[in-house]
């Protein structure tokens, strides 16, 4: 039998109890020193190798985990001239009986988004951490400060309540919200440490509620460039200009359409895909469960979509999640040459430039699309003007590899337990490139992508928020998945598996 029986004898009463005072007693502290810290992501901070707050971040991390006195472990940090650090942490399997040495990969961030404290409300602030209506509201709270936390808290347990483990390898980048541009690099120059996992575990991505224990499914690609119109050599008077040489923002207007339809906001066909029949399936179930909660997702202005039914109500949802996570989406993320109102000009511009971010279905590949983009915005430049791309980021997409059914019963069953009722997948809008390069490095581990990001966490933006709650039974259903895939593991290579002893893990 390779059926894990074990896990129903975990005391959930017990480990609730005790991430209760571990987060209380052991965590907050710590994880609100890391928090005032202004440690912005490289690509945001042109000073991020002089000003200190990348060694300010580290090392308050590394004193809380070397404080938990886990048994095996080893920590360091690797430095390499001009690339951002990263915290390599390994810890040795407890207690283990296995032949085979066996390894699980934790991945998480300890840079930060900018703080822009400026639109931030009254009362709030990125760099000084809150706790409000049960939330913990500062920069990096749920983005992904508490990963760190959480991975060692589950390690720290399993020794704890005297439960085996595997050799666990914990890898802590600087520069995720940068594009993880040098995450290839430190994985090969780290191979001899991190060897191949069995499981890999990212704990930056989405959760759609705060109801239960959501699991990744799908990821959109991302491509973001720049697009430059330039029509003359110098400023002119626009009075004197006006009607002989065009408007550059006009041309940029002219040539977004031509991938964008302004009035439908509808990318065109051909960076479109058919969503597989599996994928919808789960799509379908994710809009009954999430109905609600997207038509309330944000803070728009304006009235909402009417509906005159149930049925009317749950297509209109359907459509919006599938245009969120399985269809091309753009938008203009940023500007450059067009003055601010401050500045006392009233001459038309020489040329203009905007930041265009596209987000690709899971499945398109990003070099083939942007290729098809750069190909239809270059060809017949309008009134003859000079037009230019300047490539930033191709990321593909992906539909995540399915678990093993050992692993999706320890997390049904977690779920159960901590939240009170199954886990469910997710598809979600954003990007993770990292875990193509997981995927790409390590073509036969297990993927598992779960994380804390749920409704109103602003990531990114003012009053980032951390739903306290759901990251406490998020960190109870790590130590079960921890304590129990080295059961499971362990199940597939006995040959007495049915007179394994099961052991509570309350104590």
């Amino acid at each position: 039998s390779t059926q894990s029986t074990w896990g129903l004898y975990m005391d959930s009463e017990k480990i609730k109890a005790w991430v209760e005072d571990q987060f209380a007693n052991n965590v907050m502290e710590s994880f609100f020193e890391y928090l005032k810290i202004p440690n912005a992501t490289p690509m945001l901070d042109p000073t991020w190798e002089t000003n200190g707050f990348v060694d300010q971040a580290m090392n308050c991390l590394i004193k809380w985990i070397v404080n938990q006195k886990i048994v095996g472990l080893k920590i360091e940090i690797v430095r390499e001239k001009g690339r951002p650090p990263v915290i390599i942490a390994v810890v040795d399997p407890f207690k283990s009986s296995k032949e085979e040495e066996e390894s699980m990969l934790f991945y998480c961030h300890y840079d930060k988004q900018l703080g822009l404290p400026e639109i931030w409300k009254k009362g709030f602030g990125p760099y000084t951490p809150v706790i409000h209506k049960g939330r913990l509201i500062a920069r990096g709270s749920a983005d992904d400060g508490y990963a760190t936390y959480s991975i060692f808290l589950a390690i720290k347990a399993c020794q704890n309540f005297d439960r085996p483990h595997d050799r666990i390898v914990v890898l802590i980048e600087g520069e995720e919200e940068s594009g993880s541009v040098n995450l290839s690099y430190y994985l090969d120059k780290l191979a001899p440490i991190i060897k191949t996992p069995k499981d890999i575990f990212i704990l930056d991505v989405p959760c759609g509620d705060y109801e239960r224990f959501w699991i990744v499914d799908s990821i959109r690609g991302l491509l973001v460039f720049e697009l430059n119109v330039k029509v003359l050599t110098c400023s002119v008077h626009s009075g004197y200009a006006g009607g002989v040489v065009p408007d550059p923002f006009r041309i940029i207007r002219c040539l977004l359409d031509r991938i964008d339809y302004s009035r439908t906001g509808l990318v065109i066909p051909d960076l479109q895909v058919e969503v597989p029949q599996s994928n919808m399936r789960r799509i379908d179930i994710m809009t009954e469960v999430l109905c609600d909660s997207y038509f309330n997702k944000f803070e728009q202005i304006g009235p909402k979509a009417p509906y005159k039914n149930q049925e009317e109500k749950l297509k209109m949802a359907k459509e919006i999640i599938l245009k969120n996570t399985w269809k091309t989406t753009m938008a203009v993320v940023g500007a450059d040459g067009i003055p601010a109102f401050s500045e006392p000009v009233n001459v038309l511009r020489p040329e203009s430039t905007i930041r265009v971010s596209m987000r690709l279905p899971p499945t398109l590949n990003a070099i083939e699309a942007r290729d098809k983009i750069e190909a239809i915005l270059l060809a017949n430049p309008p009134y003859g003007a000079e037009i230019s791309i300047k490539r930033n980021v191709a990321a593909t997409g992906m539909v995540c590899p399915e678990l093993n059914e050992d692993l999706l019963k320890t997390l049904s069953e977690a779920s159960f337990k901590y939240y009170g009722k199954d886990m469910m997948y997710l598809a979600t809008g954003g990007t993770i490139p990292i875990a193509q390069v997981f995927i790409t490095k390590y073509p036969n581990t297990q993927l598992l992508m779960a994380g804390v990001l749920g409704p109103k966490n602003n990531a990114h933006g003012a009053q980032e928020a951390l739903d306290l709650e759901y990251t406490k039974k998020l960190m109870c259903t790590l130590i079960q998945v921890v304590a129990e895939e080295y059961q499971c593991c362990l199940l597939y290579t006995s040959d007495a598996a049915d007179d394994t002893p099961c052991v509570d893990l309350g104590g």
